[in-house]
């Protein structure tokens, strides 16, 4: 494409967000979200297939505990049923969030997570595995939604956010716009690998279920060591989140 062209294209509108003030309404004291909605023209051309990857990848990563991408999750679903099952004290409800997610995200990070998807895409394809099918379909999902990404880091990648009352142009240094075409589905990917993926793994007992970036898990407290058991999940989310330049939220 003309460089005029492309930068057209993949130009993001960034409209502010207002948020509600310390007494849960929208007053003069509330504060500004600096991108809370996002949109570009090229996203028009490409939703039918964007929504296709997001339907796939998001059918494979609902086998991981990540349930943000293409289902009818009905909101935060998945937190309010693991608080019913919650039903008498023996249970540990841990219930994490992190701060500015999609601005802290890092190109890099998610490119390693999206081949680590593909890869293990890769391998369920060639097993004798229900979802086959559509692993081998994943794959070539994944490779659509990093050619969108690398499209909009290489060619002009910037945003229009209203600042003193005027848009400018702000490039895209790192992180992922809220409200892209694929960037809910790449975050999700990250999430997922980087942190769901090495925590199963290391703590089998435990199994937390997130949507985007707010993570459940269920922990039955049995006696001091089950205790122990979700101290140590605790620090080892954090230590995963923050290798993946993510704050959690710890006021919430």
């Amino acid at each position: 494409l003309p460089d005029a062209l492309a930068s057209y294209l993949m130009t993001v509108t960034a409209l502010p967000l207002l948020k509600k003030d310390k007494q849960g309404r929208y007053s003069a004291q509330s504060g500004v979200r600096g991108i809370g909605k996002c949109e570009r023209l090229l996203a028009d051309v490409l939703r039918h297939k964007a929504s296709r990857c997001a339907h796939v990848i998001g059918r494979m990563l609902k086998e991981y505990g990540q349930f943000a991408c293409g289902l009818k999750s009905r909101g935060e679903a998945v937190s309010t049923g693991i608080q019913l099952a919650a039903s008498h004290s023996q249970h540990l409800l841990l219930f994490l969030d992190a701060s500015n997610a999609f601005s802290n995200a890092d190109p890099e990070i998610i490119t390693l997570a999206c081949l680590d998807l593909q890869a293990d895409m890769q391998r369920l394809a060639l097993s004798d595995h229900p979802l086959t099918k559509l692993a081998a379909e994943c794959v070539e999902c994944v490779d659509y939604v990093l050619d969108d990404l690398l499209f909009y880091r290489t060619h002009h990648g910037t945003a229009l956010s209203p600042e003193d009352g005027r848009l400018r142009r702000t490039p895209l240094q790192v992180g992922e716009v809220q409200g892209g075409l694929l960037s809910m589905i790449r975050f999700a990917i990250m999430l997922c690998m980087r942190v769901i993926k090495p925590l199963r793994r290391a703590f089998p007992s435990v199994y937390p279920k997130c949507i985007a970036d707010d993570v459940t898990a269920l922990v039955e407290i049995r006696d001091r060591q089950s205790l122990l058991l979700a101290c140590s999940w605790l620090r080892s989310y954090n230590m995963h989140m923050t290798e993946s330049w993510q704050v959690n939220n710890h006021s919430k």
